[in-house]
């Protein structure tokens, strides 16, 4: 995996300015792994995806990942950190991904980012689920012909769930916390998506100030400037600044 420059980031931020974070995560890890296609990016399950991301962000911004998290109930700030090391999920080892009821059998696979994508705007839970098991399930009768999900027992679809969860731990990290103003406890959910582009966007703004600067004092197109090792545009906004 390919560290993102300069440019790459800037350019990447206008791009994404009016897209879906599930777009912004393929173009990072697209422009990230040159050669790599967009479409077998988006067929990554979201876990693996994510793991990326964080590996990704981790090189560029470091290991450390602070959080700020306000409580529900009395809105007072909470602050702590985690390492890479902590937020890495170890996945288990690969199983078989068929379920057998009686009637036919599930075989099912882990979500991506299209899926997500796709129950991305429904707002009522039930039926993002039912759309998210009917793509990532293929159903047979007993004669091994494909069929109807409807006929698969609701035991069996909550076992589909339980599994993605257990084989997929990377796409679903939450803390516990409490608070500590009113003691009030709940989950939070950390999402790598929003957190890292937020983090792009501040370096993004920052470096436009910073072409802004040196392109003033020195006549450099912004190309040139970016090109630049960050020591050595400080090196130049610290001559400008004495």
């Amino acid at each position: 995996m390919h560290t993102l420059s300069a440019a790459d980031i800037t350019r990447l931020c206008e791009w994404g300015t009016d897209k879906h974070d599930l777009d912004r995560a393929v173009a990072l890890l697209r422009v990230a792994t040159p050669g790599v296609e967009a479409e077998q990016l988006s067929l990554l399950p979201v876990g693996q995806r994510d793991e990326r991301l964080m590996r990704l962000r981790a090189r560029h911004f470091g290991p450390t990942f602070d959080m700020t998290v306000r409580c529900p109930k009395c809105d007072t700030a909470l602050e702590f950190s985690m390492d890479i090391d902590a937020l890495i999920q170890e996945p288990p080892e690969p199983s078989s991904r068929t379920i057998g009821f009686e009637g036919g059998s599930v075989q099912y696979r882990l979500p991506n980012s299209r899926d997500m994508a796709a129950i991305n705007r429904i707002r009522d839970p039930s039926e993002a689920r039912q759309l998210l098991l009917s793509r990532c399930l293929r159903v047979t009768d007993i004669e091994g012909q494909a069929t109807d999900a409807a006929g698969v027992p609701p035991d069996v679809l909550e076992d589909v769930v339980q599994r993605w969860a257990s084989e997929d731990p990377q796409a679903d990290i939450t803390f516990k916390l409490t608070c500590v103003s009113c003691r009030h406890k709940w989950r939070s959910v950390f999402d790598i998506l929003s957190y890292f582009w937020r983090e792009l966007e501040i370096y993004s703004q920052r470096l436009q100030d910073e072409v802004h600067l040196i392109a003033g004092q020195y006549g450099w197109d912004e190309q040139t400037i970016l090109r630049m090792t960050p020591e050595r545009r400080k090196r130049y906004i610290d001559l400008i600044g004495t």
